[in-house]
């Protein structure tokens, strides 16, 4: 038998031409789902209208985001046909544009069903193009790896910074996202293969020596490796959380672990860990707990990794200040240096010049005075020559006579 659906109801009353009406297709609609006298509610519970509404011609279908209300009385017979009028038919067809006959040629194409007859093709309601649309996506999904992006409303006002949670929680409820949530936390969620599940997780139990539990994989059995990690997991687990070595000091890394804030112990049933042939299926809890610790260690890691780098960016930084300092200073010790020393060239270059200068002067004095005693003595001598000489002359006049 033919689905009652409200399109498919819709397409009914479109084939009965002049005696179909809007006003018959919603009474229609409230015979089929609302079939008893008082009945405001269908089956299902998808279809309601009330008797105000049932006489206004007004019926509410339940969607994923709430009740939505349809008036019928709209027009929805003309909408639903959505013929084209014969003058603008007769315009499309005869336009001399091959643009535009092409562009109409594809959209008759698309707005009608195909005969396997000669008979002439019929033109599709608007419903009808849309059931085939909805069945080419399905086939199209079905044949592909659909991922869905939700997209959920924050308020009703369309303002910024701004969410509702009520209406947050209905659209989730709705669209069926809490449910499936619901239902996967029931089962095993979470999906690892052995190789994964182990070089993800083995990084919680780093005080297990090598020979106990090995880092690597070569060589080894992951399902075996897997087991025995859980094993392991679990006893640790169960014991006290102790940072402390055996010596008694503590690691740089263990120092970071205890400013840190701890997550919860690593204890939950065995049972909630199940191990396949080629994968581990867990459940919610135990797979938070195990993101939690591995969250824990990894910031304990980076921290310890931000350390060590920031300390080598400082002690970089340091050598590079101290190079320059004393690099400023072996320049500053120089310049002054070869100020003391050019003050010191200058101050002998001064007295050595005041030295000279002062000779210069004496040997010009003594020279000075040199000549006038020379001079004086000549003059002197000659003088006492000439006499001692007239003395003679006047003896020799004296002696001729």
């Amino acid at each position: 038998a033919r689905p009652k659906g409200i399109l498919a109801m819709l397409d009914d009353e479109c084939k009965l031409g002049q005696r179909g009406s809007d006003k018959n297709w919603a009474k229609r609609l409230n015979e089929t789902y609302l079939p008893d006298k008082n009945q405001t509610v269908s089956a299902n519970t998808r279809y309601s209208a009330s008797k105000m509404q049932q006489a206004k011609g007004i019926f509410c279908v339940r969607h994923f985001a709430g009740q939505v209300a349809y008036t019928a009385e709209t027009g929805f017979l003309e909408k639903n046909r959505d013929e084209i009028p014969l003058t603008a038919k007769s315009l499309f067809e005869e336009d001399s544009s091959d643009l535009i006959k092409e562009i109409y040629d594809v959209q008759l194409g698309a707005s009608e069903e195909k005969t396997d007859s000669g008979k002439p093709a019929k033109a599709k309601t608007v419903s009808q193009q849309f059931k085939a649309q909805l069945s080419s996506l399905i086939e199209m999904i079905e044949t592909t790896d659909p991922h869905y992006i939700r997209c959920l409303k924050p308020n009703d006002a369309a303002k910024p910074k701004l969410m509702t949670r009520k209406r947050l929680t209905e659209q989730l409820r709705y669209g069926g996202v809490l449910e499936a949530v619901r239902v996967a936390r029931m089962g095993y969620p979470v999906r690892l293969d052995h190789a994964g599940f182990f070089k993800r997780y083995r990084m919680l139990l780093p005080s297990v020596a090598e020979d106990v539990l090995p880092w690597s994989m070569e060589d080894e059995d992951p399902q075996k490796l897997c087991v025995k990690f859980l094993d392991v997991l679990l006893e640790e687990g169960s014991k006290p959380v102790s940072y402390t070595n055996a010596d008694g000091s503590i690691s740089r890394a263990n120092q970071i672990r205890m400013t840190q804030r701890q997550p919860e112990p690593m204890v939950f049933p065995k049972a909630d860990v199940q191990l396949g042939v080629s994968k581990v299926f867990m459940r919610k809890g135990p797979h938070d707990k195990l993101e939690a610790h591995r969250v824990f260690h990894q910031n304990a890691s980076s921290t310890l990794i931000q350390s060590w780098m920031r300390g080598m960016q400082q002690r970089r930084r340091y050598l590079i200040m101290e190079d320059a300092a004393l690099t400023i200073e072996r320049w500053y010790r120089g310049c002054m240096g070869r100020a003391r020393w050019w003050r010191l060239r200058e101050a002998q270059a001064s007295l050595l010049l005041t030295n000279t200068f002062r000779m210069l002067i004496n040997r010009r004095k003594y020279d000075r005075s040199r000549r006038g005693t020379i001079l004086l003595q000549a003059q002197y001598r000659g003088r006492s020559v000439r006499k001692t000489n007239a003395a003679v002359k006047v003896q020799a006049y004296r002696r001729m006579y």
